[in-house]
């Protein structure tokens, strides 16, 4: 840690990560017991030893973006306060434990606020630089990002790209502090909200759920006077990543297997990458930002940031030597060969400047304390200002109004500008979703008609297979020399007793002819008496063997029936 701790004491970021399968040990590294501290507590040590005397305390500087500083109102710098009391309240009980096993008596105030005689001195005195301390708790559970230091309930965070490739979290908390004991304290404190629970792998004691960042922020200030103008932000974060997880070994189910699912998703993702950037750097590449997939997961997204703007990555690989856990540590050892072989290179990005409306504001406070001082020669103008580089002298707000003013007409012309660019896109759009909907109709048409042709494929193809079948059938049948078609049986046929003496088949046939052709005497009476229904015709008498024959020949009959046989056949 002592290289690392020197190169961040002379300007250069750093982060370091413990990587390891889960119960090896990750936390333990960062953390440690009571009695033995880890590198978090250890760094701090180290840290606040290195600045004593030299931290301010007025608690109205904040950090803004990744390398700017921004000046709080009262009611930010109250809120602030009263958040960071509450905070190193809950963790004091942990550090009068630890400092009870050291031996020491030095716990943390009751108020949660350290103050120092000689830093009310530095903010004021003529020269010298004072440093301020931030730090901040980050969690990464489940693919959300979530402030360990926030008040009440835990509170999910947006992360937004900054210039130069760096990533910050929207509204992350960062609490100034002035000494070892209220960093520890904040430190336990929200060590105690991130998610752990046991598992199969760790049944004695608890396993983290989550990757969690606990970064030091160190802005350096230069005493201007009655003012102060921000030099330079050095940053220093732990990374405790979770272990990755065998169902196997962890037997987890539930919740718990959604959370193990989360982190080796994450890890795997973080491992991709890690791998394409030796692979691109193998290569010779060096611009491989846009080519990298930090997208895939919230936790390859911060470290996105990190590679982009970091010095120095540093590794620290935790193996278990249980033997039920050698196929994990196998793996945790050649993906760190792999890691081994990336180097980084001391990339910083730009200062960050000041949005516009917080830049009016600071100005707005500032010029307020001139006019209420009559001092108009300690004009602060610590927001950095590409285009207003010529305006030396710090009394000469017309002149920079004006410039403000004429930046905000041409923010206005260029949202203009942007507007109506928006408003064609939306009006493509809207031609785009039209002509959508209508493919999607025809589409569905379409369907509907493909639909009905196969089914008339389907009817047609079972006829034709019912053709083939039918003409294998017949095919079998003349080769077996089998008659499919059985003879038709001789009908029974019987001589009409009238003059024709034609042949009729017997029943139906002979009998009408008979009665209504040939008109055979007695055969009617003889049809009578076998029970057959005779129609007379109600002009002329003829008898007929039909209703429907007697209605035929009565629209013709007139009334004579003048040819009716007499002669019986013999």
């Amino acid at each position: 840690m002592a290289p690392l701790l020197n190169k961040f004491f002379i300007g250069e970021d750093s982060l370091i990560l413990s990587f390891g399968a889960t119960n090896s040990g990750n936390t333990h590294t960062m953390n440690g017991p009571a009695t033995d501290s880890g590198l978090i507590p250890r760094s701090l040590q180290a840290l606040f030893s290195k600045y004593q005397g030299h931290i301010y305390s007025g608690g109205d500087v904040q950090p803004f973006g990744h390398d700017g500083t921004r000046f709080l109102g009262v009611g930010e710098k109250k809120e602030i306060s009263e958040r960071k009391k509450a905070l190193v309240q809950a963790g004091s009980a942990e550090m009068r434990l630890r400092n009870q096993n050291e031996g020491t008596e030095n716990n943390p105030k009751s108020d949660g606020v350290s103050k120092d005689a000689n830093d009310g001195d530095l903010a004021t005195s003529s020269g010298g630089t004072v440093f301020v301390i931030f730090i901040s708790f980050l969690e990464v559970y489940n693919e959300k990002l979530f402030d360990i230091f926030a008040h009440g309930r835990r509170t999910e965070v947006k992360m937004v790209d900054g210039v130069g490739g760096s990533v910050t979290c929207k509204d992350l908390t960062e609490i100034p502090v002035c000494s070892e004991d209220e960093a520890l304290a904040l430190f336990i404190a929200g060590h105690q909200k991130v998610q752990i629970s046991a598992t199969g792998a760790n049944a004695t004691s608890s396993t983290s759920r989550s990757h969690s960042f606990f970064k030091i922020q160190v802005v350096e200030l230069e005493n201007r006077g009655r003012r102060l103008a921000a030099v330079r932000t050095t940053q220093l974060t732990f990374c405790d990543l979770a272990g990755c997880e065998r169902v196997d070994q962890t037997h987890n189910s539930g919740a718990q297997l959604r959370e193990s699912a989360n982190i080796n998703n994450s890890l795997s993702s973080l491992l991709k990458v890690i791998r394409m950037i030796r692979q691109k750097q193998s290569q010779g590449q060096r611009d491989f930002a846009t080519k990298i997939p930090f997208r895939d997961s919230k936790l390859t997204r911060i470290f996105g940031g990190y590679f982009a703007t970091c010095a120095h990555i540093t590794m620290l690989v935790n193996v278990n030597p249980d033997p039920t856990m050698a196929p994990s540590t196998m793996q945790t050892l050649k993906n760190s060969a792999i890691i081994s072989q990336v180097v980084t290179k001391p990339l910083r990005p730009p200062p960050q400047t000041l949005g516009a409306s917080s830049f009016v504001r600071q100005r707005s406070v500032e010029l307020e304390n001139i006019f209420e001082n009559d001092d108009f020669e300690n004009v602060s103008t610590t927001a950095p200002r590409s285009k207003r580089q010529r305006l030396t002298s710090p009394n000469s707000t017309d002149n920079e109004l004006g410039h403000l003013r004429s930046e905000c007409g041409d923010l206005r012309a260029e949202t203009e500008k942007l507007s109506e660019q928006r408003d064609a896109l939306l009006e493509a759009n809207a031609s785009l979703e039209a002509e959508l909907a209508t493919t999607k109709r025809e589409l569905v048409q379409r369907d509907r008609e493909n639909d009905a042709l196969k089914g008339k494929v389907k009817d047609v193809e079972a006829s034709l297979e019912m053709m083939r079948a039918g003409a294998t059938t017949r095919r079998n049948a003349a080769m077996n020399g089998v008659n499919l078609y059985p003879p038709i049986e001789k009908r029974k046929m019987v001589k009409c007793r009238g003059p024709c003496g034609k042949d009729y088949e017997f029943g139906w046939e002979i009998d009408r002819h008979e009665v209504q052709k040939c008109r055979v005497v007695n055969s009617a009476s003889e049809l009578q008496e076998k029970g057959r229904t005779l129609f007379p015709c109600t002009r002329c008498d003829r008898p007929f063997i039909s209703n429907g024959d007697m209605m035929r020949h009565r629209v013709k009959c007139d009334g004579n029936d003048s040819g009716k046989q007499t002669k019986v056949c013999k």
